[in-house]
């Protein structure tokens, strides 16, 4: 369900109130689900977004360091796996005007190539993290992709 609310924002024009963020414009980026999908030797996590995609989405190898926010609380969170991949989603909020999430915080991946969890680390003004859980050692190669509303990370195991 999302709570999408109207507020004024100026003289003639209507704006958006999503995440407790205050006056938006429509389209504010919300991520609405978190997805992982597998074929051959290929698995992929799918961010799925209410409306338009946010403004800038990477994702990094970290090794066996688990990714840490770096706002808010900065506490660790834990998530299985090996070695992590850190997803970072810019100019995006994963919750809605009364502060609760909108997208899972946390999927189990049974049975894929590569991924064991995928983990909300952070979503804090603006700035969604996730951690990719990889039950390998070895780095696989990434490819970010945006379709529509969807922004996939695409992992293959080397």
């Amino acid at each position: 369900m999302r709570f999408v609310t109207l507020c004024a924002a100026g003289a003639a024009t209507a704006a958006l109130v999503v995440a407790g963020t205050g006056c938006v414009e429509p389209g504010a980026n919300t991520l609405t689900g978190v997805t992982v999908s597998n074929r051959q030797t290929v698995d992929t996590v799918s961010f799925t977004f209410f409306d338009t995609l946010p403004g800038d989405a990477h994702a990094t190898f970290t090794g066996t360091t688990l990714p840490r926010g770096s706002g808010g609380s900065e506490n660790p969170v834990q998530c299985d796996g090996k070695t992590f991949v850190g997803v970072v989603l810019h100019s995006a909020i994963a919750h809605d005007q009364r502060g609760r999430g909108t997208a899972q915080g946390a999927v189990y991946a049974k049975n894929l190539n590569s991924v064991a969890e995928v983990c909300m680390v952070e979503d804090f003004e603006g700035y969604v993290q996730y951690a990719i859980g990889l039950n390998t050692t070895k780095a696989p190669k990434l490819l970010v992709t945006r379709v529509d509303n969807v922004i996939r990370v695409v992992i293959t195991r080397t």
